[in-house]
């Protein structure tokens, strides 16, 4: 998650400048399936993974979405469900939802700074619910 916070705001902001149009609408299945996902209980987030995905894509740097990729590769997925299901509270997928809106609005608007501070926000969250596991 650290690694994350490190490259993921950056992503943000990058796709905010530099996302076509084709890119937003990636970015916006990707939200629905993870709203889908969420109503639907899932415990494997495929739709939250894709969003971040996403985004590094739209970022227009190969080498950051693929390190992302890597970041995001199925063993990740598998830990971070397990940490989810151990560790966090009953609200987090409608909250990492909200906080995905607000991620995708400001790349939507083509709003950097606020795509980045968004993103960083969303992150902070997530590691904070963890450490307050531990």
């Amino acid at each position: 998650m650290e690694a994350r916070l490190l490259i993921e705001p950056h992503l943000a902001e990058l796709a905010a400048r530099n996302r076509t149009e084709e890119q937003l609408e990636s970015i916006k299945e990707a939200f629905l399936m993870n709203v889908r996902d969420n109503l639907e209980h899932s415990t494997e987030h495929i739709g939250d993974r894709l969003f971040h995905i996403r985004i590094a894509e739209s970022s227009q740097n190969d080498a950051f979405a693929f390190f992302l990729n890597f970041l995001l590769s199925k063993h990740y997925t598998e830990f971070f469900s397990r940490m989810r299901s151990l560790y966090t509270p009953e609200d987090m997928p409608l909250r990492s939802q909200l906080e995905h809106q607000e991620i995708m609005t400001a790349i939507q608007n083509k709003d950097a700074q606020s795509a980045h501070n968004a993103m960083k926000k969303h992150l902070q969250n997530v590691i904070h619910i963890f450490e307050g596991s531990q």
